[in-house]
């Protein structure tokens, strides 16, 4: 919700025919939600987008699943989530650090039983992520 009118402001670049203002409103939200989850790499892009498309699908009119899939396609491949004219994410080259972190460590273990807000926690501490 924090990144709304951000979120609003990156589909009316990429369609401008359809600002959020003319959105029906269940794809609207479907969008913003897609576009956090994009932005956030809180998981694949590619994911992000087919679980927006199952929203839509589920909750939206006909052509709302067409939508959603052609605007986060867009947005992912604006922010370098999607490499040109693939569905995959561009490979990102292997670090040295990345390559001896401890992969057991806490911090990568993800959320644990207990923590299902933990995302909404770090998002509304982080204002100046998507």
């Amino acid at each position: 919700w924090l990144a709304r009118e951000q979120a609003d402001a990156l589909t009316g670049e990429l369609a401008p025919q359809w600002p959020a203002y003319r959105q029906p409103p269940v794809d609207r939200a479907v969008l913003r939600l897609g576009i956090y989850e994009v932005a956030s790499e809180r998981e694949a892009a590619k994911r992000a987008i087919n679980e927006a498309i199952d929203l839509a699908k589920r909750y939206g009119s006909k052509d709302s699943p067409g939508f959603v899939n052609a605007l986060l396609d867009k947005v992912a491949r604006k922010l370098g989530k999607l490499g040109p004219g693939s569905s995959e994410p561009p490979e990102a080259p292997a670090s040295p650090e990345s390559e001896t972190a401890d992969a057991d460590s806490p911090a990568d273990a993800g959320p644990g039983p207990g923590d299902e807000t933990a995302w909404l926690d770090d998002a509304l501490r982080t204002p100046d992520r998507s």
